[in-house]
């Protein structure tokens, strides 16, 4: 059961209190005697293996990482269990070398962890995890060991450091606070992570469905987070109810826009009518979607440019999606003279458009006799392709090929024409109907 919180100048007697405690312990002959037994065990260790690491190295005989990893501890460990031996003939109690003891066991036991886990599942893959979330959980519980031998943690953790209202904030619910949100954090970007690499691979899902996954699996587990860490510093329901109603009203007037761009969010995550890759225009801006997030949606444009848009306006305004069924249509338009037949013309463009190796057999291109221009015979080329990259270099190739395979049938490419009529011309204008004669040359 936990103390009462203490406050006020209570409060600062129990920290004087423990430091003098802490004082008083360090000052016992045999405590300073058993912590120096232990730094010379450990200085002892170390020097040990790297004797021994460099004469295996000097042999060429790289030892395995499990052995250069654990070699230390265990000569630590050995080492101290011989003074501990040594103090006990001595008749002197060996309580702080027991529990060094136990912190190189620990510190052991978490280094073969580590090692195996690197060899399972790589180092570049665990090492994010292992820094962020192995490694200070390990440091916690350390210092959890190391201090909680001298201090009473439970009397420290119960001083008052201020309040909030009726909420005493004391110095156990700040750090319980702190670590909640850091590991809340760290876990969402563990599970995301875990989910990219490992589940959704397997489930085989689209890239839409596999970001709405990843999106609402990480801020469903932030907030389960948020209100733990709530909970950790006193705040019940009651109190996160007024909280709201007070956040309701200011959502009202200042924060619309910001929700909207939140719920439009949550929308096209489920609707997915954008998706990630997906090549969008946007108010003339021709784009692919980088990003698609709660709140806005990043844009990469030809020019290489991230624009990022708030999700609202997809849902508002015209918003043109050019990969949403999956394919790219390109289209090309060509005239040929009233010369040419345009059954062979027809078929030409559809044998130029099937061979070009970048363009879809399903669906298959097609090509329309489109209308009787002024000066030409007009046709419509549509084809499809997989990637967007593929898009303007393959309607540039097809143009190229067109004009090739009319110039080998001598199809003609006409420039615009017109018939000019006169109806009535002016008597100056007329040619003379005299013959000319050159006059003689004398």
């Amino acid at each position: 059961m936990n103390p009462e919180i203490i406050n006020g100048d209570a409060g600062i007697d129990t920290v004087l209190q423990q430091y003098e405690i802490l004082i008083t312990y360090l000052q016992r002959p045999v405590v300073l005697i058993q912590v120096a037994l232990f730094i010379l065990a450990i200085v002892i260790a170390y020097s040990f293996t790297m004797l021994i690491l460099y004469r295996l190295r000097r042999m060429n005989r790289e030892p395995w990482t499990f052995i250069s990893t654990g070699l230390f501890p265990v000569i630590a460990i050995a080492i101290n269990v011989m003074l501990s031996q040594i103090l006990i003939s001595l008749g002197y109690p060996t309580g702080l070398m027991s529990a060094t003891r136990n912190l190189l066991w620990l510190f052991f036991g978490y280094l073969a962890i580590i090692t195996v886990m690197y060899f399972l599942f790589g180092e570049e893959r665990v090492r994010p995890y292992h820094r962020r979330l192995i490694l200070p959980f390990v440091v916690l519980f350390v210092l959890a060991q190391l201090l909680g031998g001298i201090f009473d943690l439970d009397q420290l953790g119960a001083i008052q450091l201020f309040t909030v209202g009726d909420l005493n904030i004391t110095l156990t619910r700040i750090l319980g606070f702190v670590l909640s949100i850091y590991f809340t954090f760290t876990i969402s970007d563990f599970i995301q992570s875990l989910l990219r690499t490992v589940v959704l691979p397997r489930l085989q899902v689209d890239v839409g469905t596999s970001n709405a996954i990843l999106t609402m699996s990480r801020y469903s587990v932030i907030l389960f987070g948020l209100l733990i860490s709530v909970g950790l510093l006193g705040l019940d329901l009651s109190t996160l109810a007024l909280i709201g109603g007070g956040l309701s009203i200011g959502i009202g007037f200042g924060l619309q826009q910001i929700v909207s761009n939140f719920m439009s969010g949550i929308l096209l995550l489920f609707e997915q009518s954008i998706r990630p890759g997906d090549v969008v225009d946007v108010d003339g801006q021709l784009g692919i979607v980088q990003k698609l997030s709660i709140r806005s949606t990043t844009v990469r444009t030809l020019s290489n440019i991230d624009v990022v848009i708030p999700n609202e306006r997809f849902l508002t305004d015209s918003v043109k999606n050019y990969t949403h069924s999956g394919t790219i249509r390109g289209e090309i338009n060509v005239g040929v003279s009233y010369n040419s037949d345009p059954t062979e013309v027809r078929r030409l463009l559809r044998e130029v458009v099937t061979n070009h190796g970048k363009v879809l057999k399903n669906p298959e291109p097609r090509v329309f006799f489109t209308d009787f221009g002024a000066s030409s015979l007009d046709f419509r080329v549509y084809f499809w392709v997989d990637h967007f990259d593929d898009w303007y270099l393959t309607e540039t190739d097809l143009r190229m090929m067109i004009w090739r395979a009319f110039k080998k049938h001598n199809i003609e490419i006409p420039f615009p024409q017109r018939d000019l009529h006169v109806r009535s011309v002016p008597p100056w204008v007329q040619p003379s109907t005299e013959s000319h004669v050159d006059a003689p040359i004398d």
